[in-house]
């Protein structure tokens, strides 16, 4: 898909981005993702868990319990696939579209630590709220890694009135922020950086040219 929109004189064209990256290598992540397939290499692959040592699920969560101490959010990931795959917490979503069974299955989980949480929200003790929020965001995680697996990943490039590209950006999981930040963009590009500097502009600019490790800690992209 390719879409344009005119705006201040410029050309903001929005596309598919059809080299995305895994965004399990370019940021950090607060949930641990260990999944198991025949056919395919997902989630992450650090972590230790070696599904030929078990038999079952519920094996493998025990044992996840007893490697990572302090496991908490334990959820279960289910993978559908029919024409490609998309995966989900929600069991029911898949029930409804396979009563059968037949395309889909559980494929692992995703969890965190308590320890985790404490050195991602700088909490000492961790309240109600920030548990709530430490859930919110692991159904992000995946929520966004089925959009990878899915090709739900967009870019844009910027043109000037004589054809010039000015800007571009890719790597935009669902459409929600891009064509905000491609505005914002043009602004700055126009007007220069906003008064206390163009936070949306210099996210993306960052986003280009460094990616983050395992640990959040922000290192050269290689080119």
């Amino acid at each position: 898909m390719e879409e344009t929109t005119r705006y201040r004189n410029h050309f903001i064209k929005i596309f598919q981005d059809e080299d995305p990256m895994d965004p399990r290598e370019f940021c950090s992540s607060l949930g641990v993702k260990v999944f198991h397939h025949r056919h395919y290499t997902l989630g992450d692959t650090d972590h230790g868990i070696y599904f030929k040592n078990y038999q079952s699920w519920h094996e493998v969560e025990r044992a996840i319990r007893r490697k990572f101490k302090g496991t908490v959010l334990l959820m279960p990931v289910y993978l559908f696939d029919h024409s490609g795959i998309t995966i989900t917490v929600d069991v029911e979503r898949f029930r409804q579209a396979d009563p059968q069974g037949w395309d889909w299955g559980q494929i692992g989980y995703i969890f965190t630590t308590r320890a985790r949480i404490r050195e991602w929200y700088q909490k000492k003790l961790i309240s109600k709220k920030t548990m709530a929020k430490a859930e919110k965001h692991l159904l992000h995680e995946i929520e966004e890694y089925d959009q990878y697996l899915r090709g739900d990943v967009y870019g844009y490039t910027i043109e000037d009135k004589n054809g010039n590209v000015i800007d571009s950006c890719g790597n935009y999981y669902g459409e929600e922020y891009i064509m905000h930040d491609a505005k914002s963009a043009v602004d700055c590009a126009i007007d220069g950086p906003r008064k206390g500097g163009n936070r949306s502009h210099e996210r993306q600019q960052k986003a280009k040219s460094q990616l983050r490790d395992a640990h959040g800690r922000f290192i050269k992209k290689v080119a």
